[in-house]
């Protein structure tokens, strides 16, 4: 499944559910509508094409504090371990892999 269909499945998933979806295919655009729109949860892909998802993180890290969903494709849960280890101040330290 490609990034953009599965990003679609979850979209449809979480609006048939009552949630409203507002999504960024980039890291600064979804800062922007992060900080214009506060969302009561954030899903956070760590492989965008302008910020590098930890980069993002630390800027959610210094004003938002809701959850964060750390999504990836990326093969290595040292990404997500890493991750969770800048958002450790506000959440335990467990990772959670679909292997």
């Amino acid at each position: 499944m490609t990034n953009h269909k599965f990003v679609k499945l979850l979209q449809i998933n979480l609006e048939s559910n009552g949630y409203k979806v507002i999504q960024a295919s980039k890291g600064n655009e979804g800062l922007i509508l992060a900080a214009s729109h506060p969302p009561d949860l954030i899903l956070l892909d760590i492989g965008l094409p302008d910020k590098n998802g930890h980069q993002i993180l630390q800027e959610l890290k210094e004003w938002y504090n809701k959850p964060v969903i750390i999504l990836s494709v990326q093969d290595s849960e040292s990404d997500i371990v890493s991750g969770l280890r800048q958002w450790s101040s506000r959440l335990s330290d467990q990772a959670i892999s679909c292997r």
